[in-house]
């Protein structure tokens, strides 16, 4: 786990921290999250295969009332494919501790919980077997649901903090709006992935989004109308929007099931942009292969559709 300050508001934070790496061990404990969730092809405290150089690291946001671990199936795929993956439990945001209402700072707060990360990988003790093997110059981001709004914030659009200090008065204080205030885009973070999480007015402007650090790629179930709002708005960023024909909000993560795809489909199209993505811009590769993937010369599967904008 790891702790720290939020600034603004000096609140305490402390995170458990779910990593994915690879391993050799070939039987162990499997690892259980909670009472309802339990990761049936990962090892609990397995032994580290360690790099042989610097793996690229991938950062992800779980959704409002789930948990760290909730997206193991996008964890291991990464981890196969030579990712760590890091996904923080959001204190005060997961299953097992929800916060009814949600902090009016949750947003910028989900958004420091990633940094504070980054920062754990990046200063690991010197005795830790990924210690010197974690790339954390240039990082991913991903994150579902209110974790895809996160990841949106990761990307780095400004504040419409007028509008956010109207939405809170009267109740919230001037600590939460500081936290705000006080936020600045990680450099670290080269490209975000949402997975069916938007940005809402309440938080962005439409001219906010000009001011964004890293492209994103975007993934959502199809046909609702506010995420066409949301393309629009952030036309003055690079954006990727793939829409999935019978999607379902879990259809990325399969916490549950979707009647209307199978888990299968919509599991493998969110690995494979996932990853292409991470390739792309973390690992700076240019291969044609990826490039047409990302762009949508090659069809990943039927229930695509692939939408693209940049400044």
């Amino acid at each position: 786990e790891t702790q720290y300050t939020v600034p603004g508001t000096g609140a305490v934070r402390t995170l458990r921290l779910n990593v994915w790496y690879a391993t050799s061990d070939e039987t162990g404990m499997l690892t259980r999250f909670n009472a309802v969730s339990r990761d049936e092809n990962s090892f609990l405290d397995a032994t580290v295969r360690v790099p042989s150089g610097r793996a690229p690291l991938l950062v992800y946001s779980h959704g409002d009332g789930a948990w760290g671990g909730a997206n193991h199936s996008l964890s291991r795929q990464a981890v196969r494919n030579g990712w760590i993956v890091v996904a923080p439990d959001h204190q005060g945001l997961t299953l097992m501790d929800p916060t009814d209402p949600r902090p009016f700072d949750s947003p910028v707060v989900r958004a420091y919980d990633l940094q504070a990360t980054i920062d754990f990988m990046a200063n690991l003790p010197t005795d830790h077997p990924l210690a010197g093997h974690v790339e954390t110059e240039r990082v991913l981001v991903a994150g579902h649901s209110l974790g895809g709004e996160t990841a949106w914030i990761m990307g780095g659009p400004d504040f419409d903090l007028e509008t956010i200090e109207a939405r809170c008065a009267p109740d919230c204080v001037q600590a939460e709006l500081d936290a705000f205030a006080m936020y600045e885009p990680d450099p670290r973070v080269v490209g975000v992935v949402s997975l069916d999480g938007g940005l809402s007015t309440g938080l962005v402007a439409d001219e906010g989004f000009a001011a964004m650090t890293a492209p994103v790629f975007w993934l959502s179930q199809p046909d609702v109308a506010s995420n066409a709002e949301l393309f629009a708005r952030s036309a003055g960023a690079d954006v990727t929007w793939v829409q999935l024909a019978g999607g379902c909000h879990n259809s990325f993560t399969g916490i549950l099931g979707c009647s209307t795809l199978p888990l299968d489909t919509s599991l493998a199209i969110t690995a494979t942009y996932t990853l292409a993505f991470g390739i792309h811009t973390v690992l700076r590769s240019d291969d044609p292969a990826v490039l047409a993937i990302l762009d949508g010369t090659t069809e990943v599967d039927p229930v695509v559709t692939l939408m693209h904008h940049a400044p």
